[in-house]
């Protein structure tokens, strides 16, 4: 399961804003719903459903609407401003812009990081790959719960995630420690993809004017 995470840049430190969380399972889920995505009179970036009377604040205004799309069972991020001064990684956006992982998005003077929040949640196999066979096993993936490595979507067994040492259990996903086809560490606690870099933290606080032109 694969959630948007926004990471403020701000006194030299990301702060983590689990209320700007936009989750399939929330109010940004699949088939057109989206979230409001508000500029506070702080200048935080805070979350609504549509509609909401979240923002009675007259200072407050909403920056952008964020969509929550499946794509053939990849999660994507899609964008619609409402305000003038949002730019992403440096430019205004299209009418309705792509917000990818890894990306820096700007409403006014507040700049914040986009990640993606992953953890490894088991599930039965998709109808499409449930007679092909496990990478590490060979047995098909349909016999046993799976998960999908968010690196490079391959398919293996998850079974039992509670006894991750059993020897009965169809634990392909961590077997070896690692994806079998792009290295990823397997882990099963929710990780961040990719990890806010510290070095762009300081790269901002230095010369923020010039991502907000």
């Amino acid at each position: 399961m694969q959630q948007l995470t926004l990471f403020y840049l701000l006194c030299g430190d990301f702060r983590q804003l689990e209320s700007a969380t936009v989750a399939k399972s929330t109010a940004a889920t699949v088939h057109g719903k989206a979230c409001e995505l508000w500029l506070t009179r702080d200048g935080l970036l805070q979350t609504a459903a549509p509609g909401s009377s979240f923002c009675s604040d007259a200072l407050a205004k909403m920056a952008a609407m964020l969509w929550s799309v499946d794509e053939g069972g990849h999660q994507a991020w899609y964008l619609t401003p409402r305000n003038g001064r949002v730019a992403i990684n440096g430019s205004p956006p299209l009418p309705l812009a792509r917000l990818e992982p890894g990306d820096l998005l700007a409403v006014d003077q507040t700049l914040a990081f986009a990640s993606t929040s992953w953890a490894p949640v088991a599930q039965a196999a998709p109808a499409d790959i449930a007679d092909k066979p496990c990478p590490l096993c060979g047995e098909p993936l349909s016999v046993a719960p799976v998960v999908q490595c968010p690196d490079c979507g391959l398919w293996t067994h998850l079974e039992r995630p509670e006894e991750p040492d059993s020897a009965e259990a169809l634990n392909c996903h961590l077997l070896g420690g690692q994806c079998s086809q792009c290295h990823r560490t397997a882990s099963l606690e929710r990780i961040l993809i990719p990890e806010p870099p510290e070095k762009l933290m300081a790269a901002m606080q230095s010369d923020a004017g010039a991502w907000l032109a």
